[in-house]
């Protein structure tokens, strides 16, 4: 049986969803927690919220089989089209939406916030 893993996309790179990925990983998780968004964007937004993560790189490849432990997050990098500024949207960036949407639903469960 394959273990129960979970996909979280952070919606539009300029609101909310990638501070809210970054939470999640303070926490400890059950099943394994796959972030698909964009490493360099997380990596930016714990600077600015003075957030300690290490993040874990994953393919489809190569999914994880158990939980990252508290202050990890498995991130399955998807490129950006446009530099994010935070708050403020950017169409440009529509595609990445997309994109990380596609890629969780190869297969894995998926929750969006």
């Amino acid at each position: 049986m394959k273990p129960k893993r979970f996909a979280l996309t952070p919606g539009e790179p300029a609101g909310i969803g990638p501070d809210l990925c970054l939470l999640l990983a303070t926490q400890p998780q059950s099943h394994p927690l796959i972030a698909i968004t964009n490493r360099d964007l997380l990596l930016e937004r714990a600077t600015q919220l003075g957030v300690t993560v290490n993040l874990i790189a994953v393919t489809p490849d190569a999914f994880p089989e158990q939980p990252a432990p508290a202050g990890s997050l498995y991130v399955w990098d998807t490129p950006l089209q446009a530099r994010v500024v935070t708050g403020t949207l950017d169409k440009a960036n529509a595609a990445f939406v997309l994109e990380t949407l596609t890629r969780a639903a190869q297969g894995l469960s998926l929750i969006h916030i």
